[in-house]
């Protein structure tokens, strides 16, 4: 019963923030934000994949 009031509240949660409503610079400004978002996060996965590579060239120098 628990789990089924968690799922309600997830989805009425959702159908909340589906709803609101933007105009079209403030859908711009989000685009941009999330975009720069996602640069970042990409640019922090190669960085950890580089920093990965060198502690294996690392580990068999040793």
């Amino acid at each position: 019963m628990l789990s089924m009031v968690k799922k309600l509240l997830v989805l009425l949660s959702f159908s909340i923030v589906i709803s609101q409503t933007y105009s079209l610079n403030e859908a711009v400004q989000v685009a941009l934000e999330n975009k720069e978002t996602l640069k970042a996060s990409v640019m922090d996965l190669q960085t950890s994949k580089q920093n990965v590579k060198n502690l294996i060239v690392l580990f068999y120098r040793l």
